[in-house]
């Protein structure tokens, strides 16, 4: 309800759709926007008067970890992957996962591909954005999410792919996380040589004055 009444108060070219099904059992996303800066699948959650910790991929509330990145990842690439196969030119939807009613939310790192974000900044979170779609493209996109046979082809499209997607997906950043691990030593190592250098540079300096 507070996702939803935040997204009211976007202007008339921001589209948003509510509890879209995905698959068999229930499951649903809980808000599609689509507007100027792209296409957003909102994972929306109510902690109640409770502290949230955001580091890249992990998020706790309190002292537990609660799998929001994991979750807004696979509806990112579960609706990417049924928009791309209909409209060859649609945007990449992206996963945003929005708390609400918390206590704070504390962001050291935010995750390489989702959002985390509070309720009561989405909404000009999501207006700051670069415009990326036309008007022609959002209607478009908003017409065929209003198709019922969307929802039914998504239920439809094989796991085998959704999950091979979200496994390169996860390969993805497992790659850059390794990445950053090997240049982190690598930099300490420049940062030292450079200022073991700049201690033997010093008395040439001082004695030339």
């Amino acid at each position: 309800m507070a996702v939803g009444l935040a997204l009211a108060e976007l202007p008339r070219e921001w589209i948003v759709f509510h509890s879209l099904p995905v698959g068999e059992r229930g499951a649903d996303v809980d808000h599609l926007v689509i507007g100027p800066g792209g296409v957003f699948a909102l994972h929306s959650d109510r902690q109640a008067r409770k502290s949230v910790l955001v580091a890249g991929r992990s998020v706790l509330v309190g002292a537990r970890k609660i799998p929001y990145i994991r979750a807004a990842e696979f509806e990112e690439v579960s609706l990417t992957t049924l928009l791309s196969e209909r409209i060859p030119h649609a945007a990449s939807v992206h996963g945003v996962v929005v708390l609400f009613d918390t206590k704070s939310v504390t962001v050291k790192a935010q995750p390489s591909r989702v959002k985390v974000i509070e309720a009561a900044d989405l909404c000009a979170w999501l207006q700051g954005l670069p415009p990326v779609l036309a008007p022609l493209d959002r209607l478009k996109i908003s017409g065929f999410v209003e198709n019922p046979a969307l929802w039914q082809a998504l239920v439809a499209l094989e796991p085998a792919e959704i999950l091979q997607r979200f496994g390169e997906l996860e390969s993805e950043v497992a790659r850059a996380r390794r990445t950053r691990l090997l240049w982190l030593p690598l930099g300490m190592v420049l940062t030292t040589l450079g200022a073991l250098e700049m201690l033997l540079t010093l008395p040439r300096l001082v004695s030339a004055l």
